[in-house]
């Protein structure tokens, strides 16, 4: 059940939703998209969890993989849907569910919205729905606070409390960590914690 904040985020991005998608879809992310199909063979199923404007599920989709797309706001997921042609499912992280098991799970800078005291439980939540050796990308705003800004609730994540996490994750092995700068060009001062972890068999 989403608390005051969470809520409060989804309403921001109902509100905001198409300034929203217009700043982020034609956003240059290939970098980070390439490493984690680097890790996938083409045809593989991905959850693009949190989809936003649906930038990264057409990617995906264009470079030959089936992807399950799923947002929590109902606005974005009527944009994301139209721009990519292809189905956006409307649920939050902790009300999706699905018989599928993916081969890749990619949740770029949405689960950062997550309350950090949620996170580990919604993170086994999705590890479960992985494949043996299965990838899993996530990305959070770099530092250790969790904060409200600009009507949305911000889980930031560093290396430590990153590692904390994982400790409590037990059959997940962390494959890399890179800190990006923000790619939008107004943003560019803000730094990313990057993480793909694998899900050992």
């Amino acid at each position: 059940m989403l608390d005051s904040s969470e809520a409060q985020t989804l309403a921001y991005y109902n509100q905001h939703a198409l300034s929203f998608a217009e700043q982020t879809q034609q956003v240059d992310f290939q970098a980070l998209q390439q490493q984690f199909l680097g890790y996938l063979t083409a045809g593989d199923l991905i959850l693009d969890l949190g989809c936003g404007s649906g930038r990264d599920t057409l990617y995906f989709l264009n470079q030959g993989f089936d992807v399950v797309a799923v947002d929590g706001s109902e606005k974005l997921c009527t944009l994301a849907s139209a721009y990519t042609r292809h189905e956006v499912i409307k649920a939050d992280f902790e009300d999706f569910t699905t018989e599928l098991r993916f081969a890749g799970i990619w949740a770029c800078a949405s689960l950062v919205h997550v309350k950090r005291i949620k996170l580990g439980r919604v993170l086994r939540k999705y590890l479960d729905l992985l494949r043996d050796d299965g990838i899993f990308y996530l990305s959070f705003k770099y530092g250790d606070q969790e904060i409200i800004r600009d009507g949305r609730y911000f889980n930031y994540l560093n290396e430590e409390l990153l590692h904390r996490l994982l400790q409590d994750l037990p059959g997940t092995g962390l494959l890399k960590l890179e800190i990006t700068h923000d790619v939008r060009h107004d943003h560019q001062q803000e730094r990313w914690l990057n993480c793909f972890i694998r899900k050992k068999s």
